[in-house]
């Protein structure tokens, strides 16, 4: 496989990370595509692991909403 064909095969590939604020710990991550597919699975997932509401940034509250019963 050529170099230029390398290139045209890569992708987007993101981290999505939860951080405990306090302990610093990370209860979930997802790696994926930056996308509401992936977002909305990353939710799910710190969603069954925390037990109250999360900070996020605001291209994820609807995801956090719908995750959280919100």
């Amino acid at each position: 496989m050529s170099a230029l064909t390398m290139i045209r095969n890569m992708g987007d590939v993101w981290t999505f990370c939860a951080v405990d604020a306090e302990t610093k710990l990370v209860p979930a991550f997802k790696v994926g595509k930056r996308d509401a597919r992936t977002a909305n699975a990353f939710v799910q997932d710190v969603a069954v692991r925390m037990n109250n509401r999360v900070r996020c940034f605001r291209a994820y509250v609807e995801a956090v909403e719908k995750a959280m019963g919100g």
